[in-house]
């Protein structure tokens, strides 16, 4: 059975350090990010909001930094983006798509752990 607790991500990202393992590859098509993991062959695309995250979490590395970015590009509170980028770090975390280090991957751990 699957657990829908909603966890209340955190407010302070500093410190915390995205990363793509090398296994994972990712294509953009028609403004979309389609995920390869070489691991399992499963292919994942994103929306247009979360190949905006998957851009800068590819990119930047460092979750303040794309928090900034994402307030820039988009009209939503600053809750609803940390709200967005949790869920998504969770997602990909769990799908072992993206490795994090920091105060934020120790509330996605206890996330997934619960």
């Amino acid at each position: 059975m699957e657990n829908n607790r909603r966890i209340t991500p955190p407010t302070y990202l500093k410190g915390t350090a995205v990363s793509v393992p090398e296994h994972v590859l990712d294509q953009e098509l028609d403004g979309e990010i389609v995920l390869l993991d070489l691991k399992s062959g499963v292919y994942y695309g994103l929306n247009e909001v979360g190949s905006r995250m998957w851009t800068h979490l590819s990119t930047l590395g460092d979750l303040d930094e794309i928090m900034d970015k994402l307030l820039e590009e988009f009209d939503i509170d600053r809750a609803t983006i940390l709200n967005h980028l949790h869920d998504i770090c969770h997602q990909l975390k769990s799908l072992e798509l993206i490795t994090l280090e920091g105060e934020f991957h120790a509330q996605i751990i206890e996330a997934v752990s619960s």
